[in-house]
Formats: C-alpha cells, sequence, structure tokens
C-alpha cells in the first residue's frame, strides 16, 4: 500500500480579504507524480504560496506524512520538505557541481568538511547515470544540468516533494526528456513531484493523474488509465469549450469565395520532399514538425530568407518570391513568430497608436494619423476598452497584449496569416483566447497557417494537418 505525503480537503485561503483558494482537494503518494491544471497563472500561483507556507487556510485540512498540519509551526515543518524547480536561476555559479549539491542547501557546523560531505558525490552520480563531472563549476553548466542539479540537490537534503513549474521555458525539449529521466529514477526512491506544465502533452506523458483546479476549486482528477483531453478541458472550462474531436472550436467554414489564396507548386524546400497543397480564404492548416526542426526551412521561404529549391507558391494565384520579410508583409503574409507579446509590439506607445502604426505602415500615408485613429476607434470601441487604448503597452494585460497582436493583423487582412508555436508557453485561460482569435482571423477571411513541434499544439485548432516526420510529410484532410 502507497504512503500518503500530501493532502488536502477543501482547504479555503483568503489574500488581502479576498477569496483566493476556495475549495482545494489534493492527495500525493509516495514515488507519484501529480499533474496540475490550473485555469490561469493567477491560480498557480496560489496553490504555489501555500504549498510555501505563505498562505495558511481559515478553513479546511491538510495533512503531511499522515499528520493534520494545525499550526504554523506543523506548516513549516511541511515547507522544509518541499522544493521548488522553476525557470529561476538558482545554482551558485562559484560552487562546483557537488557542492551544490551535498554543501549548498545544508547548515554546515564547524566540524564538518566539505570534502567530507562531496567525498561518494562522483559515485552517487554515477549510480544515477548521470554524465556530469564533481568538479565542473556552477557558471560552466547549462540550463538542463541547472535543474537537474537542483533536483538532486532537493533530494539530498531530504525533501519529500519536488514542485516543477515552468521550467519548459528555460530547456530545450530534449533537456526536459533528461531531466525527467532524472525524475523517474528519483521516484523509484521515494521522491514525489507536483508538476504544472504550460502543455497539456507534457501533463499527459509525465504525470501519473491530473488535478483540475478552476477559480481556486478542485474540479476533478484523471488517473493516467483515463486520460483524455476532452474531459479536461470540459471540466477546466465547462461549456465554455466548444470541442470537436479533442480539438478547439467549431467548423472553421471558409469565408470569401471559395478560391484558393494560397498555393503551393511542387514546391522543394532543404529537408522536405515537395509540397503540393493549396489553402482557401479562412481555412486553417496545422503544420506538426516531429523532427523538431525542419519546419523553420517551410517558414524562412515565406518569409523571405530563402528561396525553395524548386518550385513555388502562389498568393491568389501570383506567384510570390519575397526578399524579406518586410517584402513578404506587402505581399500579404502575416507573421506572429514565438515570444510574439516580447518581440512584436512597441511597449512605450498606445495601444491605439499600435494599431495605428499597422494601418499607416500598410497604406504609407504617416499624416492620416487623425483619421486611421477615428477608423481604429470605430472599428475596436468593442474589443478594447478606452482605457485600454489609452494605455501604453507595458501597462495593460497580458490578454490585451494578445489581442492586439491579432486585431493588429486583422486590421490590415493580409492573405496567409503565419503563427509560430501560438499556444506555447501561455496558460489555459490564453490559450482559450488565442484559440478564439485563430477562430476570428478566420471568420475575417484570413488563411492561417500554425507551425509547431508539439502534438497538442498542433491538434487545437481544427483544420488541415500538415505532419513532418523522418523528413517526409502526410497531409490530413
Amino acid at each position: 500500500m502507497k504512503n500518503e505525503i500530501l493532502r488536502f480537503e477543501n482547504v479555503h485561503c483568503m489574500m488581502e480579504s479576498r477569496q483566493c483558494i476556495n475549495g482545494l482537494f489534493l492527495d500525493l503518494f509516495e514515488s507519484e507524480i501529480c499533474g496540475i491544471m490550473v485555469d490561469n497563472m493567477r491560480e498557480k500561483e496560489y496553490i504555489l504560496q501555500l504549498l510555501r507556507g505563505e498562505l495558511f487556510p481559515y478553513y479546511g485540512w491538510m495533512y503531511f506524512d499522515g499528520n493534520k498540519i494545525t499550526s504554523r509551526r506543523a506548516m513549516d515543518l511541511m515547507t522544509s520538505k518541499v522544493a521548488f524547480i522553476n525557470a529561476n536561476e538558482a545554482i551558485y555559479g562559484h560552487l562546483s557541481v557537488e557542492e551544490n549539491i551535498f554543501v549548498a542547501r545544508r547548515n554546515v557546523e564547524w566540524y564538518e568538511s566539505v570534502s567530507d560531505l562531496c567525498r561518494d558525490a562522483q559515485e552517487k552520480l554515477d549510480d544515477l547515470s548521470l554524465p556530469l563531472r564533481c568538479d565542473k563549476m556552477g557558471y560552466l553548466l547549462g540550463a538542463g544540468e541547472g535543474k537537474q542539479v537542483e533536483l538532486l540537490r532537493a533530494f539530498e537534503s531530504g525533501c519529500r516533494i519536488a514542485v516543477i513549474s515552468e521550467i519548459e521555458l528555460v530547456v530545450t525539449d530534449a533537456q526536459l526528456e533528461s531531466f525527467f529521466e532524472l525524475v523517474e529514477t528519483l521516484r523509484k526512491r521515494g521522491m514525489s513531484f507536483l508538476y504544472f506544465a504550460t502543455s497539456t502533452s507534457r501533463l499527459f506523458r509525465y504525470a501519473d493523474k491530473i488535478a483540475v483546479v478552476r477559480k481556486g476549486r478542485t474540479v476533478g482528477f484523471v488517473d493516467r488509465e483515463n486520460f483524455a483531453r476532452s474531459s479536461l478541458y470540459m471540466r477546466l472550462y465547462g461549456k465554455k469549450a466548444r470541442l470537436s474531436e479533442g480539438r478547439i472550436g467549431s467548423d472553421l467554414s471558409p469565408a470569401g469565395d471559395g478560391h484558393d489564396v494560397l498555393r503551393f507548386v511542387r514546391m522543394k524546400v532543404s529537408g522536405l520532399p515537395a509540397i503540393d497543397l493549396s489553402l482557401k480564404a479562412g481555412e486553417l492548416l496545422n503544420v506538426f514538425d516531429a523532427d523538431y526542426a525542419n519546419f523553420h526551412n517551410l517558414f524562412e521561404v515565406l518569409d523571405g530568407e530563402h528561396l525553395p529549391e524548386r518550385g513555388h507558391f502562389l498568393l491568389k494565384g501570383i506567384r510570390t518570391f519575397p526578399k524579406n520579410m518586410e517584402h513578404a508583409i506587402k505581399q500579404g503574409i502575416g507573421f506572429i513568430e514565438g515570444k510574439s507579446m516580447e518581440r512584436m509590439l512597441f511597449m512605450d506607445m498606445t495601444v491605439l497608436d499600435n494599431l495605428v502604426l499597422m494601418l499607416c505602415c500598410k497604406k504609407h500615408k504617416v499624416f492620416s494619423r487623425k483619421k486611421y485613429r477615428r477608423l481604429v476607434l470605430n472599428f475596436y470601441g468593442d474589443v478594447f476598452t478606452k482605457e485600454e487604448l489609452d494605455s501604453k503597452v507595458y501597462e495593460v494585460s497580458d490578454e490585451c497584449k494578445l489581442k492586439l497582436i491579432f486585431y493588429k493583423w486583422i486590421l490590415i487582412k493580409p492573405t496567409v496569416l503565419v503563427c509560430v508555436r501560438p499556444f506555447a508557453s501561455v496558460d489555459y485561460q490564453m490559450r482559450q483566447l488565442t484559440a478564439d482569435l485563430l477562430r476570428k482571423v478566420s471568420d475575417e477571411g484570413i488563411a492561417v497557417i500554425i507551425f509547431s513541434n508539439q502534438f497538442d499544439e498542433s491538434h487545437t485548432m481544427k483544420g488541415k494537418c500538415l505532419t513532418i516526420r523522418n523528413n517526409e510529410i502526410s497531409l490530413e484532410e
């Protein structure tokens, strides 16, 4: 029988006279990985604060290692056995790997020798099959190695639980795989894990069960044997999430006259066979790159960085060879790149001025600013509040920034909008907003291409699916 390490029963918490946790149920057993799916980043932070002991319940029951937590002292005992591994750097650069693991988190008594504490370091690393040198300095470690060292430090310090969140933001997919290989090794030695993921595919891949938390309340659990993406989204969003075969959204009925607006004609790019396909106005194409590299070759033809090896593509029936991204935009191809909220907005300008600038660049009339301001206000007065329109971009919410990125393109209506991993590194609420905005783009008659190397991202929106695997392509209508 498994030992229960942590249990929350109907926990309620207040923060600044406001309810922040409203019925949290959670149980974690020894050697278990429990994924936690939340509807926004604020909910996740409340749960993390509870685990760190920064929040104390005014109602409900908490148990750690079979003992009921009834005081701050008992809460402190729990938090001393919980380690937090996130996107922040937590490696001491001036210490070696062995010192980071075996010395950094403990109080070294005057009679203890650092060399004695590290005596068996290499043997323990070899036992875990980790290709790390004990004498390697912390500042020489890559992000993936650093996270492994943090996890080993927690294990050697006697932590029973490791809380993992947002490390996908700082490590590569290959490094994440190596990190979870170490997680698998340590769970066999009794360590337990709570995992907040930015991607549902990773929750499905690594977690034994998933707790779904909505508005501070646990709305359900799903065990590995019963994992189903549709049931998770329905529990998280209720009736708001309209699903069809596990994909967000209703059928995307193409707007326009039914003619092809984009067509690849026997177009050959590096690393891929020739591509023949077409998109109509409002259609959506998901490009899933299982090889983690080749979609960039196709993207770089669209943005004008490279020419195709042979063949060509047509925009509204016209053969097009962009010279660079600016030329591609003038030809009718819009782009939303990765980390778009950081790279594609002028933070010191207002939301309104960002929209007006886009329209001025489209019309090449910098002296029509007042007219364009009135035009934008007429079009988007119900999309953005007056306060949002008049605020600097760095002052508004992430939801407002995301809307601004998409509505900038809707305003000038390119023929095709190319999006690179639009669902990456966002919480579930922002994921739903992104899906709504992509549907809005489609409703405006703009064809959409979504490039992704994550399976769940590539199957979030309903449309055509082009899969790249082993330098071959397959198309699913």
